[in-house]
């Protein structure tokens, strides 16, 4: 019995006006269960737990007839302490799952971004490539000297020979010999690389020595500008979240931050 009533008040959380109502009488909107989140369940009850004492009121303006009353929250409190370790677990098991699934697998993007991260780190290059497998190890010093040829101011660093003696051209026969042209680029990411490993300094000052391994640390461990600030606006313009607001487009939304700004909007 509180289930269905549960479902009928989620059910007009949904409809625009409805959804107006609850955030009027309550002072917050009302998740939905989604099935394809493990915990949806949980967090809708415990926020119908936690307006309880509006709930009355909130039901009268919906004009729904069956109220939920102290036996339907008794049982939703109990269902709820049965379920929160369930829950806890749940939430960290998805947050693990999601967000570092990829992070230990060297071959796929996001774990070569991290590995490279790491190698160009001082403090911590020796011990990445202490604890990763051989195969795994080869793999990443290939993919990083890759990242140091790509930045080089040539693309191959050629050996720098002795400028020839200046000859008479009659006698310089070396082109109609084989094998006996200029010698050919020599790849230094290799040197490069073997340089910034051999340096035991694991202060990030030691990455002046080395300007190639500084470009590629400032690019792989350089953190992302805060959205904190944008995140800031959309609060502040109030029911971006509605049902209502669901296709705010960027005139719209501009324009709520300005009625907001002039108090013609409610909090």
């Amino acid at each position: 019995m509180a289930n269905n009533k549960c479902n009928k008040l989620w059910g007009l959380s949904r409809q625009p006006k409805s959804a107006e109502i609850i955030q009027s009488v309550t002072g917050r909107s009302l998740p939905r269960p989604v099935p394809t989140r493990w915990n949806s369940l949980y967090d809708s009850l415990k926020a119908l737990l936690g307006v309880k004492e509006k709930m009355p009121a909130l039901m009268a303006s919906l004009q729904l007839p069956d109220n939920l009353n102290e036996s339907d929250f008794s049982h939703i409190q109990e269902y709820l302490n049965c379920l929160e370790p369930i829950a806890v677990a749940l939430g960290l098991l998805q947050s693990v799952s999601d967000h570092f699934k990829d992070i230990f697998n060297i071959r796929t993007t996001a774990g070569q971004k991290c590995a490279i991260a790491t190698l160009s780190m001082p403090l911590f290059k020796r011990w990445l490539l202490r604890h990763i497998p051989t195969e795994e190890s080869l793999y990443l010093r290939i993919r990083f000297k890759q990242l140091i040829r790509d930045r080089q101011s040539t693309p191959e660093e050629a050996q720098e020979l002795p400028a020839p003696m200046e000859t008479d051209d009659f006698f310089n026969l070396a082109d109609d010999f084989p094998g006996t042209s200029s010698a050919a680029p020599v790849d230094s990411s290799d040197r490069i690389l073997g340089e910034y490993l051999n340096d035991a300094d694991p202060e990030l000052s030691m990455l002046d020595r080395h300007p190639i391994i500084s470009a590629i640390f400032r690019e792989y461990n350089t953190q992302p500008p805060s959205s904190a600030q944008a995140e800031r606006l959309f609060s502040y313009a109030t029911m971006v979240n509605a049902p209502k607001s669901n296709r705010l487009s960027d005139e719209k939304f501009e324009q709520r931050v300005i009625l907001r700004h002039f108090n013609c909007l409610s909090n």
